[in-house]
C-alpha cells in the first residue's frame, strides 16, 4: 500500500479531519506520516499516528514579528519551511503526498516534489474559494514583508 506524507497546518479545524482521514487510510493498509509545528505532534500522536515537528518551523518567526499572527504566517508562508519540506520529502521518499490548503509554503513548493500531491481542504471548497483567496494574499505580502519572495497568485497553475 501507499506511504503517505502529510505536511499539516494545525489551525482552527485542519488537524481534525486530518486525522479522521487518516484513520480510514491506515484501516485501508495505508501508513500515513505527518510533518508539523512541534505543538501538532503531540496531538497527532495520542490520536495513534506518526508525526515529526519541522525543524524550521519557527526559525523565521522574527522576520514576521510586524505580523499581529507571526506564528501562524512565519510558519505557514515560511521560505525556510518549504525548502525542509523538499528535503523530507527527498529523504522519506513517500509515494504521496498531501498539503493542507492553508499551508502555503508547502504549496508553493510541491511541483518539486515529483510525485503524485494532493490538496486536504477541510471545507467546502466553493464556500471558501474567495477567504482562501484572501488568506494565500495575506501570506503572499507577509512573506514580501519579512524580505522574501511573495507567492503565486492561488489561480495560477
Amino acid at each position: 500500500m501507499a506511504r503517505i506524507m502529510w505536511a499539516c497546518w494545525d489551525g482552527g479545524g485542519n488537524l481534525t479531519p486530518s486525522l479522521g482521514i487518516t484513520r480510514v487510510l491506515e484501516t485501508r493498509g495505508h501508513e500515513v506520516h505527518f510533518y508539523g509545528r512541534p505543538d501538532m505532534v503531540h496531538r497527532v500522536e495520542a490520536a495513534g499516528f506518526a508525526a515529526t515537528a519541522l525543524d524550521h518551523a519557527r526559525t523565521e518567526l522574527d522576520r514576521y514579528s510586524f505580523h499581529p499572527m507571526a506564528a501562524v504566517f512565519g510558519y505557514t508562508s515560511s521560505p525556510a519551511v518549504g525548502d525542509e519540506l523538499i528535503e523530507v520529502v527527498r529523504q522519506s521518499d513517500p509515494d504521496v503526498v498531501v498539503i493542507d490548503a492553508m499551508f502555503a509554503s508547502a504549496l508553493n513548493v510541491a511541483p518539486r516534489f515529483n510525485r503524485p500531491t494532493a490538496v486536504m481542504l477541510h471545507t467546502f471548497f466553493h464556500h471558501m474559494l474567495d477567504s482562501w483567496r484572501g488568506n494565500f494574499s495575506m501570506q503572499s505580502e507577509s512573506r514580501r514583508r519579512a524580505g522574501f519572495d511573495g507567492l503565486p497568485d492561488l489561480d495560477v497553475p
